[in-house]
């Protein structure tokens, strides 16, 4: 079911974006490279920038209205960025400096909300960090507070523009969680934008692929990394929620063994594609506490090294060299032996 709905045009002088798109209240993502319009159809939605024609409606609120040919006419409409009830977050936190964390969640809170200020600092786990102020906070911190402060207007809709980019790999994985967790608790639909694949295709549910202001493509988040060509080391993300026990996690009920004992009943895992390792037959004494049989739904040459899609029961991404592809001689729909260690699963708590 459409939630969303974008149809603008805006023209620069050596720029030109030119997007339609229908996204659900779901994590919707938006894939492109630095420079392709992402960050201007945020701001469009947002009422920080005017296209120069076209419609933005959001759950059938109609946000912004403007046709070429009536442009006289009193049937236009566009409202201020304060009247369209937008969450939007940035790379940067963006916190009120002489404001302690309470103070800043509070700043953007309605009384008739439907969610209380208390349950926000519940859900984003920042209630020991209520009485310090910006400065005193990790990047990671600041950015759960940005959150919560953004999710304190019960927006319509969360825009994220690469909230994660400047964050450590465990501040990342936490935030990445938190965005899952709104979603599923509040049915806030969120427009997620970045340049990582790893990201994107961990939490959205289906992305619009953009180049030079044009809407190429829209996928499920799984095609998507099929079809990228970025030859960066893919990062496998899961989000996961009451599977935990002792050191053991679970995805689609497969159990994931790790190093240590795990801390809480939800988290975010990463497994770096190239800690998993393929065999095409069963290898004995080797030291890896997780070994799968599963299956290959797709290849991808990358220069120096082939991407590896693979199932066991969900999907995981390997990248080997192209010396050990020839040598294994895979192909598509071969069973395949999916291996990696428990120090490998990095875990970051949510």
């Amino acid at each position: 079911m459409s939630f969303i709905n974008i149809d603008i045009t805006k023209r620069y002088p050596d720029f030109v974006l030119k997007c339609s798109l229908d996204f659900n209240n779901k994590i919707n993502g938006i894939f492109g490279p630095s420079g392709s319009g992402k960050s201007t159809i945020l701001n469009c939605i947002a009422g920080f920038v005017s296209p120069d024609v076209g419609n933005i409606k959001i759950n059938d609120k109609i946000l912004y209205k403007i046709s070429g040919a009536t442009l006289l006419r009193n049937d236009n409409i566009s409202l201020n960025a304060e009247h369209r009830n937008i969450g939007y977050v940035t790379q940067k936190s963006n916190l009120f400096p002489s404001m302690n964390v309470d103070e800043n969640i509070r700043y953007g809170y309605k009384d008739d909300n439907s969610i209380n200020v208390e349950e926000i600092i519940d859900i984003m786990n920042v209630k020991n960090l209520i009485h310090r102020y910006p400065d005193e906070l990790s990047g990671g911190e600041a950015q759960k507070v940005s959150i919560a402060r953004a999710l304190a207007r019960f927006p319509s809709v969360l825009l994220m523009d690469e909230p994660v980019s400047e964050l450590d790999l465990k501040s990342k994985l936490m935030v990445l969680g938190y965005l899952k967790k709104i979603n599923e608790t509040f049915s806030i639909p969120i427009i997620y934008v970045s340049h990582d694949i790893s990201e994107i295709a961990s939490i959205c549910d289906k992305v619009a692929i953009i180049e030079n202001g044009q809407i190429k493509d829209v996928k499920n988040s799984q095609l998507l990394t099929y079809i990228s060509s970025n030859d960066s080391e893919f990062e496998n993300i899961y989000v996961v929620n009451e599977s935990i026990s002792g050191n053991s996690i679970f995805i689609n009920n497969i159990k994931i063994n790790t190093l240590n004992k795990l801390e809480s009943k939800s988290a975010v895992i990463l497994i770096p594609s190239n800690s998993v390792i393929l065999s095409k037959y069963e290898l004995n004494n080797i030291d890896a506490e997780n070994i799968f049989l599963g299956r290959i739904e797709n290849i991808k040459s990358m220069g120096s090294k082939v991407r590896v899609f693979c199932n066991i029961g969900f999907d995981i991404v390997s990248d080997i060299s192209e010396y050990s592809f020839k040598k294994m001689d895979l192909n598509i729909n071969d069973e395949i032996y999916v291996i990696f260690k428990s120090e490998n699963v990095k875990i970051s708590y949510t």
